[in-house]
């Protein structure tokens, strides 16, 4: 007996391959967005160093005085305004002259009365007269000297130039000229 023919089993159909994906647009390239920086950590700040405190200086002691009172004060009236005094009218030239004159008189008296006789010329038994010019300012200050006419003797010249160097002269009077001015002068030396 025959073995009946087996039976054929049944072959399992074979699995489908899956249906294709649709198919999608490419998408644009959109680049990352840039990396969010980390802040940066906070620099330590040091500390300032405490400041030295300086000494105290002891303070000066101060006398306090109650402050006057003031005095009351009736209502003030203003002060009238005093006229400007006249300018001084033009000294007429014969009354300038006449001041010139007296003042060239004492300067000469001034710087004769100044006058030393060297040595020299006492030695030597020398006179003589030598005539200078002198500027001199409003002040009285002298403001310079020169020699017109020489003795003809250089130490009797030299003794009356330091005479008028040593004198002092009076300021210009009202009458006189608000400019410097010269005055000249003969110096008379002799020995006896």
């Amino acid at each position: 007996m025959l073995a009946p023919p087996p039976k054929p089993k049944p072959v399992p159909p074979k699995p489908l391959p899956p249906p294709p994906k649709p198919v999608q647009p490419p998408k644009p390239h959109v680049p990352p967005p840039p990396p969010i920086p980390k802040p940066p950590l906070p620099v330590p700040v040091p500390k300032p160093l405490p400041k030295p405190v300086p000494k105290p200086r002891p303070k000066p002691v101060v006398h306090h005085r109650p402050a006057p009172r003031p005095k009351p004060v009736a209502h003030q009236v203003p002060r009238p305004v005093a006229p400007t005094p006249p300018k001084p009218q033009p000294v007429p030239a014969a009354v300038q002259e006449n001041a010139l004159e007296a003042y060239a008189g004492s300067v000469h008296a001034a710087v004769q009365g100044d006058l030393k006789v060297p040595e020299m010329v006492k030695m030597l038994h020398l006179s003589g007269v030598t005539e200078l010019a002198l500027r001199i300012a409003p002040s009285g200050q002298l403001l310079g000297v020169s020699v017109i006419r020489s003795s003809g003797a250089p130490p009797i010249d030299r003794a009356a130039l330091a005479a008028v160097r040593a004198t002092r002269f009076p300021p210009f009077g009202a009458t006189m000229p608000h400019h410097p001015i010269t005055v000249d002068i003969s110096i008379r030396l002799r020995t006896n």
